[in-house]
């Protein structure tokens, strides 16, 4: 069974001591939780007006009730609640999923967000020319087929091509697919 592990405003001083946590939870010295494999898979923060700054992170379940002044940043995370929250930033993760209710004075940017069924559209064109090429070469040893091993090298050059133009740039959107093209990178500004 996964730990949850509650945070609320009156137990933060021992889970500071416990997780090696810096900052007392002001706005000029916020609470930094930081990197940590000891985490728990699963936590819920109920810190009220504390201030937390959240970075590089990668944990399954993260649910945020009557929060306030929190950045959540550079973190792997399955899904992310908030409930009944403000003045929340969420910027530059990978998540599964945000669930919202309730919650207002969100900004949510340059966040990705995946699924385990959607491919990007890079990795399923990397996956077939990579495919092609492997069936290409095998089926060039067949001697009516011959010709067919020269087709190989081109194959990989365009795959070579294609990886080069996603790692070129980390916010790539030309080789996603057309239905999360707006979405991987979302920007979600809701003011008061």
């Amino acid at each position: 069974m996964t730990e949850t592990l509650t945070i609320a405003k009156s137990t933060i001083d021992k889970n500071s001591m416990q997780y090696n946590w810096k900052g007392d939870g002001t706005k000029e010295n916020p609470i930094i939780i930081d990197k940590d494999d000891n985490l728990p898979q699963n936590m819920i923060f109920r810190t009220e007006d504390m201030h937390l700054q959240i970075k590089n992170i990668d944990i399954g379940l993260l649910v945020f009730e009557r929060c306030q002044n929190i950045i959540l940043e550079e973190s792997i995370l399955s899904i992310v609640k908030l409930k009944t929250c403000s003045n929340i930033i969420i910027r530059e993760n990978l998540i599964k999923d945000i669930k919202l209710l309730f919650s207002e004075d969100l900004v949510i940017e340059n966040n990705r967000f995946y699924s385990f069924s959607n491919f990007r559209l890079f990795t399923l064109l990397m996956f077939i020319f990579a495919s092609i090429s492997g069936a290409v070469f095998f089926l060039s040893y067949i001697e009516l087929l011959y010709f067919l091993r020269e087709l190989t090298f081109p194959v990989l050059i365009l795959c070579a091509v294609l990886f080069f133009l996603d790692i070129k740039k980390k916010r790539n959107k030309i080789l996603i697919s057309k239905k999360f093209r707006d979405n991987e990178f979302i920007e979600l500004k809701k003011e008061k």
